[in-house]
């Protein structure tokens, strides 16, 4: 299977174009010595990345014109990093 419950959140800026989080993952990967072949950590832990695009769109909320209330939207990031445990920012320059 290639989804399962995240063992990383990404925080990252709407802003930023795909390009430039995939560059930024890339480098993290590579950094963090991950085995690009297997998909796995050097613990032999796969690696899955929550990303809010795909789950929590806020950029086609306001587009639709749904507004949610702060502690609304804290309640989503929050309980999923809680869960989640460890955080990956996406930082441009």
């Amino acid at each position: 299977s290639n989804s399962a419950k995240a063992t990383w959140f990404l925080s990252w800026v709407w802003g930023y174009h795909f390009t430039t989080v995939r560059k930024a993952l890339t480098r993290w990967w590579e950094k963090h010595r991950i085995v690009s072949g297997a998909g796995e950590d050097a613990s032999g832990q796969r690696t899955y990345i929550w990303w809010c695009v795909f789950v929590n769109n806020q950029f086609r909320m306001l587009e639709a014109g749904q507004v949610e209330a702060p502690d609304d939207l804290f309640d989503v990031f929050g309980q999923q990093l809680q869960g989640i445990g460890k955080m990956l920012m996406c930082l441009d320059q």
